[in-house]
């Protein structure tokens, strides 16, 4: 009987992940980042086009784009988060390491 290949272990997500607290500062960071960025941009930029009358086809396309754009940004960043890094394997599995 031949023994079963090892498979590559992933290490437990809950205990690495999120046993240290500061790790989340820089997602804190970049989070509040992004948010400042869409508040100002949509206060201080769209906001006062939609209100003149003259340029309200100007300003839906313009918050249309930003949104998709916006949208499209915050996905692909919590896709990065919650995505695992991997894993060295063990010399064991692969002798080229």
């Amino acid at each position: 009987m031949m023994p079963s290949p090892r498979l590559p272990t992933v290490p437990s997500q809950q205990n690495e992940r999120f046993s240290e607290g500061a790790k989340f500062l820089p997602v804190a960071f970049v989070v509040l980042v992004i948010c400042g960025l869409y508040t100002i941009y949509s206060c201080y930029h769209i906001w006062p086009l939609l209100t003149n009358w003259q340029r309200q086809g100007e300003a839906a396309e313009q918050c249309l784009v930003f949104n998709v754009l916006t949208f499209l940004l915050v996905t692909c960043y919590i896709r990065a988060m919650l995505m695992h890094p991997g894993t060295i394997p063990d010399k064991s599995d692969d002798p080229d390491w």
